[in-house]
């Protein structure tokens, strides 16, 4: 017995065009056709296909025997009963049913890619950043292409992916010496954080002025990998303070890091949203300021300069939307009073020169009155 493999939706009464291929290479095979050869493959037979399409028995068979004569071969074997598939019918069927659904999907498919401003956007964001924000930037951007996809991951590894044309848009950090060399990039500061520390909670008494040379001597930093950038940039404040803390526990991702501290082995600085991204245990890890100067770090939305038009501006608009109304409130709640420093970079910012050098070298703004912003 010939077994259906046709969805019935292939089969409905559509205006169907006359497209390739027509294996003898004359005339194009007509799609009505191979809509009622597949009818006649479910069906099992040419009346059961008939009824199924609203046309007679004598219509199916005319349309089949003309599809056999335009081809050259034949495809049922009508001895049997019901109908058998000759294997150059088995061979159609196959194929036609791949042509069938991929032709039943295409209006939607165009009406989809009508709507969005791309057929395919690949954005890529920092794991920290894809961890805090990731669904959500998702939810407000859906009609921006037919075809979203988002990679997480070191921002190294996004700004190689972003170069090489694997992504086109991502979100990292904007270390300094990251980037230089990079040509061509246009970017788009979003919010910035500060470093903070971490550490057991019997490690620092409650009121205690905490010193990182003094808490250097007692327990072990625990490091993020001069892979990453955020360990570059840890590294070089430390080298800034003058301080040369042995290398003894390093790695590349937050939980594994976290997971030292809440066991007791040693402290470790980081940011709040490294924190948020592996669950924050506040009953084994006390959060606090860093001591002495505070660093901070930029998240910074990259696309090639000129290949996707205004839409690289216009997604930092919507993404600092996002941020100041949902995001960022929800953090300086989780993180009193560390959270406090976490900050959505407004469009004048982003357009200040001054206020990008301040950031590409982690320092605060001065105010109008003499202070730190």
């Amino acid at each position: 017995m010939v077994m259906g493999l046709y969805c019935s939706t292939a089969f409905r009464e559509t205006t169907i065009p006359r497209m390739v291929t027509g294996m003898r290479g004359e005339h194009p095979i007509d799609f009505r056709s191979l809509q009622i050869f597949g009818a006649v493959c479910e069906s099992a037979s040419l009346t059961g296909a008939a009824r199924r399409l609203g046309m007679t028995q004598p219509a199916v068979s005319q349309h089949i025997r003309a599809l056999e004569r335009h081809i050259g071969v034949e495809l049922i074997d009508r001895r049997t009963r019901p109908v058998a598939l000759t294997a150059a019918g088995t061979l159609l069927r196959d194929h036609g049913q791949v042509l069938l659904t991929d032709l039943a999907r295409l209006p939607n498919l165009l009406r989809q890619s009508a709507q969005a401003s791309l057929p395919r956007l690949r954005l890529g964001f920092v794991d920290s950043f894809a961890a805090a924000f990731g669904a959500d930037l998702i939810k407000t951007m859906r009609d921006r292409a037919a075809h979203l996809t988002l990679w997480s991951g070191l921002s190294p590894l996004q700004h190689d992916a972003l170069m090489s044309r694997e992504l086109d848009v991502v979100v990292a950090t904007d270390a300094l010496d990251d980037l230089d060399d990079l040509d061509g990039l246009e970017r788009h500061p979003l919010v910035r954080e500060p470093y903070i520390l971490i550490a057991p909670r019997f490690l620092i008494r409650d009121g205690e002025e905490v010193q990182l040379a003094r808490l250097a001597e007692v327990a072990p930093l625990i490091r993020y990998s001069a892979r990453s950038a955020i360990g570059r940039q840890i590294d070089r404040h430390l080298r800034r303070l003058n301080l040369d803390i042995p290398r003894r526990f390093e790695f590349d991702e937050t939980n594994s890091l976290i997971s030292l501290v809440a066991a007791g082995i040693g402290w470790a600085i980081t940011t709040p949203l490294c924190l948020y991204k592996c669950g924050y245990r506040a009953e084994a890890v006390r959060h606090m300021p860093l001591p002495g100067p505070g660093i901070w770090r930029t998240f910074t939305l990259m696309a090639r300069r000129g290949e996707l038009a205004d839409l690289p501006r216009d997604l930092a608009a919507l993404y600092r939307r996002f941020l100041r109304d949902q995001g960022v409130p929800a953090l300086h709640r989780a993180f009193e009073p560390v959270g406090q420093g976490i900050a959505v970079i407004d469009d004048s910012e982003a357009n200040d020169p001054e206020a990008d050098d301040l950031r590409r070298y982690n320092l605060p703004r001065k105010s109008k009155t003499g202070g730190n912003t």
